[in-house]
């Protein structure tokens, strides 16, 4: 069995008795169909005059068995629409031929029909003592028997159809997903980590100097390297993993940049919280990509992470560098892609915002960590 199929199996579990292709399943909503519907017929037809005359219980008897008679007739009616004229005809956009076809199998059937009256219903009276009733003249009985068929049809159609179409939703909804799914792979697969490459050559120039402070600049890197390879494969993390990713990257650019000074801020609980992993930590390095390399003079850059029960906002804002024509073009391959993650994955709970002030640049993202898609 598919990966396709297996969920759509799964989705409609809880409702094999309509859905399931399981021949007990099958036969036994089949059944109850056809009980319930033979139950109406018996209980309506029961209330004719003839039960004044030998009275109800009898009369009751009488009509049971005689439906007996008809209900095979519906159902040869039914089936030839269900699984020869619907899948074959309409469904295949063949609707001239499936109305042919449609017609004459209603006169056929009511043609049957007329025949069991003759042949079964007329002795029948006979054998509980009614008055011997001959069926009405065959025009007659062609619009009595039309009537009676085309509404056990028109239910048994119905139903078809509406199990058609809940099938068609439940695959909709798995292939959406399915979609959903995959964009967001796609997308992780062209979020890299772009700031190795970069730390690694600064650290290489500290190791050539001797610098005492490489093993810790290292320690930094392994740490977010692990959190990377472990933890960002999972659906969620939680919120404290994150944000010690990015404090190990702010201190490993605080020791390797002289001209620049970091300040960041965390207010409100983090440790109950939890969020998609690799959402913020890609906004942060990008936001120092655009800086850091830059400068030449005293820079500073703000983080300011606030958590309002599951309310996370975070400000990133930094004084503009002298050259600031990147600024307006700041719509990097990350942003736009990491843009797209957060629409997928926080669809209507997201705000990312990029503001440049007279003085100063600033992105806030904010976020809603219980809406996001699982």
């Amino acid at each position: 069995m598919s990966n396709f199929q297996l969920q759509t199996t799964t989705a409609m579990r809880s409702y094999s008795i309509a859905f399931s292709n399981n021949a007990s399943y099958r036969i036994g909503r089949h059944v109850i169909f056809w009980l319930v519907w033979y139950l109406f017929f018996v209980i309506t037809y029961s209330y004719q005059p003839g039960n004044k005359i030998i009275g109800y219980p009898l009369f009751l008897a009488y009509t049971a068995v005689k439906m007996l008679v008809y209900i095979p007739v519906h159902m040869l009616f039914c089936y030839i629409i269900i699984y020869l004229i619907l899948p074959y005809y309409f469904l295949r956009n063949r609707y001239g031929s499936g109305i042919c076809l449609l017609i004459l199998s209603l006169f056929a059937t009511v043609c049957v029909s007329y025949f069991l009256s003759e042949q079964l219903v007329l002795p029948l009276q006979g054998l509980f003592r009614l008055p011997l009733t001959r069926p009405p003249a065959f025009l007659a009985a062609v619009t009595v028997g039309i009537s009676s068929f085309v509404i056990t049809a028109g239910f048994a159609l119905v139903f078809k159809l509406l199990k058609l179409w809940f099938i068609k939703e439940q695959e909709y909804e798995i292939l959406k997903n399915k979609k959903h799914q995959f964009e967001i792979k796609f997308i992780n697969t062209y979020i890299q980590p772009n700031f190795l490459p970069i730390m690694l050559k600064k650290i290489h120039s500290f190791s050539i100097d001797s610098s005492p402070l490489v093993p810790e600049m290292l320690q930094k890197i392994e740490s977010i390297v692990y959190y990377m390879v472990n933890d960002c494969n999972r659906q969620h993390v939680w919120l404290d993993a994150e944000i010690e990713s990015i404090k190990d990257y702010l201190q490993l650019e605080k020791l390797t940049t002289n001209k620049l000074e970091i300040h960041y801020e965390i207010d409100g609980d983090t440790t109950k919280q939890k969020i998609s992993p690799f959402i913020l930590f890609p906004l942060v390095e990008n936001h120092f990509r655009q800086i850091s390399d830059q400068i030449s003079d005293p820079h500073w850059v703000k983080f300011n992470l606030q958590i309002r029960n599951q309310h996370l906002t975070l400000e990133m804002s930094n004084n503009k560098p002298v050259e600031t024509s990147n600024l307006f073009s700041y719509e990097t391959n990350t942003v736009k892609l990491m843009k797209k993650r957060l629409e997928l994955l926080y669809p209507g709970s997201h705000e990312l915002k990029v503001i440049i002030h007279p003085e100063t640049f600033l992105i806030r993202l904010a976020l809603d960590l219980k809406e996001v898609v699982k």
